[in-house]
């Protein structure tokens, strides 16, 4: 077992996942999807299955609306009641990346929470805050003034293997007949996929990705400098693993969509909490700045 599973089976944050995911996700989606191989392989006309699998979704999505309002309330207080505070942190983590917890709490509101655990609950909340702070301030300590990433040597060369292996395809099919099948074949290996240049940069082992106090150096998908000073908003979009930043480049609005998945990055959600780091370092070095060039009154 790899110490990280490991690490979450001691600390019992695996327990509560897998708890969640059979009480509260896993009857959402049979409520909502369950009957549907059943209708669409029924021996009926097409637009009677057609409305019966609307019909069936409708009223699944509306029955399940209700069990998740009560059952992921239910899930909270036993997630965190089952794991240690010192790792609630981490739970939180996981919990979002199984939608469990969402980011934004956008669908808090829709919970169902009686008087005493919305106190108990709005509790934890606050706890698990203080300790996001904590956590925060670990990383500010422990960070480097700069942090580099590269790409990954393996998703290179699998993604090598495979352009060989389709190419050799389309010429197969180019040689014995399928003409337009194998130009269809050979061009989209040519058109899709990463850049040679990102090849070089892997097995170069280059760095294409920077964080520093100054801001962002990139290689790809171009090679730019964002400073801090030119950032107008950081949108961390977890469920594609892209960065999507919004600056200024000469006095215009741009925005830059970074696909974090071939980078060689342990964690993505310590990243996330990494640039806050350093944008909150930014944001003090340039508060020092002008209170150090402030005339003396």
């Amino acid at each position: 077992m790899p110490s990280s599973w490991k690490h979450l089976y001691q600390t019992k944050i695996l327990h509560a996942i897998v708890y969640g995911q059979l009480t509260v996700n896993l009857p959402v989606l049979l409520l909502c999807f369950g009957g549907m191989p059943l209708i669409l392989k029924a021996p009926w006309p097409w637009w009677l299955r057609l409305i019966l699998a609307v019909f069936h979704f409708v009223i699944g999505f509306l029955i399940s609306k209700k069990l998740w309002s009560r059952m992921i309330t239910r899930w909270r207080l036993k997630a965190f009641t089952w794991v240690d505070q010192e790792h609630w942190v981490l739970l939180k983590d996981w919990a979002i990346r199984s939608y469990l917890i969402y980011w934004d709490d956008s669908f808090e509101e829709l919970e169902k929470r009686s008087f005493g655990e919305k106190e108990v609950l709005d509790e934890i909340a606050q706890l698990l805050h203080h300790f996001e702070s904590v956590e925060l301030i670990g990383l500010d300590l422990k960070s480097p003034w700069r942090l580099e990433y590269q790409i990954k040597k393996i998703d290179a060369w699998v993604e090598i293997c495979l352009r060989f292996l389709f190419i050799g395809l389309g010429i197969y099919y180019l040689l014995y007949s399928h003409l337009e099948l194998g130009v269809i074949i050979i061009a989209l290996v040519v058109f899709i996929g990463s850049k040679p240049r990102s090849f070089t940069y892997a097995f170069k082992g280059e760095t294409v990705f920077a964080i520093s106090e100054s801001g962002f150096d990139l290689l790809l998908p171009r090679r730019i400098y964002i400073a801090w000073d030119d950032l107008i908003n950081i949108d961390f979009l977890r469920d594609n693993r892209e960065l999507e930043i919004r600056y200024y480049r000469e006095s215009k609005a741009s925005k830059l969509t970074i696909k974090m998945g071939t980078y060689n990055i342990p964690d993505f959600q310590n990243l996330y909490r990494l640039i806050s780091v350093y944008q909150r370092r930014h944001a003090e070095f340039y508060q020092q700045r002008a209170h150090a060039q402030a005339p003396n009154n």
